[in-house]
């Protein structure tokens, strides 16, 4: 080798040497002065997602993609749906979180959320939404008898929703629940075949009015109190142990159902019900109207979150009879019917000296099933209620929620016929094989139910309004519902679900999909990276000044020893190279 390819080669070790000196004292001072930057002032969150729903877990990877594109950090952290619910609902200890919901979304519970009064534990105002204006429609539209008047309030309280973003609605799901063909009378109607309509309805095919029925839930309850109902699968239960004056037909039209016969006065303050004198609770013990006046007081007096709205209006109670009552409304409730007509009834001789959220409350309603066991994270078991006051109802003889805790092991479950019915969507990969299957009717309906990213307006970075803004342009819609879902569901935008068309806003403000014009936002707002880390910080965050040098955090001369070992060894092999007789 010629003495100049000896000399290039030993110029090129050195460069390479300082080059990397350079990188690792800039990297050193970058990292110093992005960890003197705290964490609250800079766009770093996490968002919570239900372990057992993959296509949720999915939505928050996604998220996290989305995010670092326009400078926000976002860390996905699965969870059990009860951990989120708990986090989200009473702690209030969250950023962001996935759930799917159907309340909030139904034009008579807009005045029963996202208002001011509802922020505390277990509330109906989870995000901690405090707007003047919203309040105000609040009140105003549950005493507005005008239906034209009325409509217009639900709109406007959709547009404030909508300017303020406290959550961002993203799909309805085609929901494709699927039963056994062994089962009959199965009921359809939006939300899927899993509905109060099924469940007092279906029946074997070979032995019809008996039978057991399996059906697989996501989850075990989180609650067996009733009164502190949290999660879809405490629904399921109480759905078939507790009964209501009214129920929701397949058309989602209110529809009498405890209640004999009604009235009210034309000024809509005085409400008379008349029961069925029939119905008994599960122990034997008549129902009468003096355990709905006891329920209205139980409820009104101990201000049970949740349920307190549908009983607020009411001033006075009369019992009339054993079976009637007379309610005295302090002023209108244009939603009194299908708010108090759907909400709980308790027995009165085994909740009186209870404390609202007792954690071990009696298993004794009045509808169609009767409670029989539970063992815990595995099933529980009902009994059909033989002195049902809807003769011949129902027509299984048992029925079980058998838990199974995903998609596709619910399938497989429904498959080999150790459950008989899904209470989950087919997932999306198995639905052409499900639809070919002899023993398997798949049963799509549009889901009753939307999702929903909810955001915490607690956090000091997250109750400005421009940040949740440009985090809904931050979400594309589009890839989770045709890519993600693979077409199975629908954009959700509005805070109405379109179901209820003549409440439903279509012209609120809406945000498309669109990276640049939500970094726009950020930078407008000032929101910059100001340690060139690649994550925003709040407005104002200045760079840290260089530490005095007694402060200063390690640089080059935590290397010196290996670096002076290597340079030694280079000029050693220059020396050697240089002195050594050319070939």
């Amino acid at each position: 080798m010629s003495l100049n390819k000896r000399v290039n080669i030993a110029i090129l070790l050195v460069i390479l040497l300082s080059l990397s000196i350079i990188q690792v004292q800039s990297t050193a001072s970058k990292k110093y002065v992005s960890e003197q930057i705290p964490e609250e002032k800079k766009l770093i969150f996490e968002i919570l997602t239900p372990e057992y729903d993959p296509v949720r877990v999915r939505i928050g990877d996604l998220m996290v993609e989305w995010f670092a594109k326009i400078g926000i950090k976002l860390v996905n952290k699965p969870v059990e749906f009860t951990t989120l619910m708990d986090k989200v609902y009473t702690q209030h200890d969250f950023h962001f979180y996935i759930i799917e919901t159907a309340g909030m979304f139904q034009p008579w519970y807009l005045s029963a959320f996202h208002v001011s009064w509802e922020d505390y534990p277990d509330g109906n105002n989870p995000w901690g939404l405090h707007n003047d204006t919203y309040d105000e429609l609040a009140e105003l539209v549950d005493k507005t008898i005008d239906e034209e008047e009325r409509r217009n309030l639900i709109f406007q309280m959709q547009q404030i929703l909508a300017e303020n973003v406290p959550f961002i609605p993203l799909y309805i799901r085609d929901w494709m629940q699927a039963y056994r063909v062994e089962l009959t009378d199965v009921v359809g109607m939006p939300g899927g075949v899993l509905n109060f309509w099924t469940l007092i309805n279906m029946t074997s095919r070979k032995s019809p009015g008996h039978g057991t029925v399996a059906i697989s839930m996501m989850d075990d309850v989180s609650n067996l109190n009733i009164l502190m109902q949290e999660t879809w699968w405490d629904y399921w239960k109480d759905l078939v142990l507790y009964d209501t004056l009214f129920k929701e037909d397949v058309n989602l039209e209110l529809i009498p159902w405890m209640c004999k016969s009604w009235s009210v006065s034309e000024d809509g303050l005085t409400w008379v019900f008349e029961i069925y004198d029939n119905i008994t609770w599960h122990d034997g013990t008549p129902l009468t109207a003096y355990d709905i006046d006891f329920t209205i007081w139980y409820v009104k007096e101990n201000e049970v979150p949740g349920w307190y709205a549908d009983v607020k209006y009411i001033e006075s109670t009369e019992v009339l009879s054993d079976y009637k009552i007379k309610i005295r409304l302090s002023e209108p409730f244009v939603w009194f019917l299908r708010r108090f007509g759907t909400t709980v009834i308790l027995p009165r001789h085994l909740w009186k000296d209870l404390p609202w959220n007792t954690t071990s409350p009696p298993m004794i309603g009045c509808g169609p099933f009767k409670w029989v066991r539970r063992v815990e994270g595995d099933f529980i078991e009902f009994a059909r209620n033989e002195n049902y006051f809807k003769a011949g109802y129902p027509r299984v003889d048992r029925l079980i929620y058998k838990i199974v805790t995903n998609p596709d092991a619910q399938y497989m479950s429904l498959k080999t016929n150790e459950t008989q019915m899904m209470s989950w969507t087919l997932p999306y990969a198995v639905i052409k094989e499900a639809v070919e299957d002899p023993n398997i009717n798949p049963a799509p309906y549009p889901d009753t139910y939307v999702g929903l990213v909810g955001i915490n307006l607690r956090d000091p970075r997250l109750a400005d309004v421009k940040l949740r803004r440009a985090i809904a342009h931050a979400i594309d819609k589009e890839t989770i519902v045709n890519l993600l879902m693979l077409g199975w569901a629908t954009i959700m935008d509005t805070y109405v679900h379109p179901g209820y068309k003549a409440w439903c806003n279509t012209e609120i403000t809406k945000y498309e999909f669109d990276l640049e014009k939500a970094k726009a936002i950020l930078d407008a707002a000032g929101y910059i990276d100001v340690d060139g880390d690649g994550i925003r910080e709040v407005p104002g965050t200045e760079v840290p000044k260089p530490p005095p040098p007694e402060e200063r955090p390690p640089g080059i001369e935590q290397y010196a020893i290996p670096i002076a070992v290597v340079v030694i060894v280079i000029v050693a092999a220059i020396i050697y190279y240089m002195t050594k007789k050319p070939t």
